[in-house]
């Protein structure tokens, strides 16, 4: 999982001590061993995303901001504790695509973060066509990345993405392949320069 591992640490810790729990509370609250707190406290391991999410609400703050995606520590409404929000609500720039049934590139979900810096609405940017993002130089390396992608998983690359009013940003792009609903996607996390 892709995160600020440092700054995740850090947090956890902070956070268990200021609401006063032990080790040993907070692993009973999670259903979840002593030893897989102190593990995650040092940075042996990591927790899984659905832990994650239950870690978040015991400590009375967001995924996004356990994880280091934000400095927003503000807890919100109940319902809203999931990793759905946790993307939408990240500072870094990301969004997901795939192909449709015809091997088209479509864009699935996007991040706040890149509608600001793009100056597009959801509704548009979900509606763009993918391709349309970037310089017309770089549609030929399209499909090559892909390729690139879909044999080794991920792949970092530098591009330009063109924002809704014409200017060009430098980007790097890290992208992911997954699967979504048994099928696969794209989660690219987008650096812009």
């Amino acid at each position: 999982m892709f995160f600020n591992k440092s700054l995740f640490i850090k947090r956890l810790r902070k956070l268990r001590l200021e609401r006063k729990l032990t080790q040993e509370k907070l692993a009973t609250m999670l259903n979840v061993s002593r030893g897989a707190i102190s593990h995650w406290e040092v940075g042996d391991r990591s927790p899984s995303l659905d832990i994650i999410n239950a870690l978040a609400k015991s400590l009375n703050c967001t995924p996004a901001y356990l994880l280091g995606f934000t400095g927003k520590r503000n807890p919100l409404d109940e319902h809203t504790h999931t990793v759905d929000n946790f993307f939408l609500m990240s500072d870094i720039p990301m969004y997901l695509s795939n192909y449709d049934s015809e091997g088209n590139p479509r864009f699935m979900e996007v991040n706040n973060a890149v509608l600001r810096i793009l100056g597009y609405s959801r509704e548009e940017f979900l509606n763009l066509d993918p391709r349309m993002l970037c310089e017309r130089v770089y549609l030929s390396k399209l499909s090559k990345n892909i390729d690139v992608v879909n044999q080794c998983n991920k792949l970092i690359v530098g591009w330009v993405h063109v924002t809704k009013d014409g200017k060009r940003l430098p980007v790097e792009l890290n992208i992911y392949k997954f699967c979504f609903d048994d099928n696969e996607a794209y989660l690219t996390i987008a650096l812009y320069h």
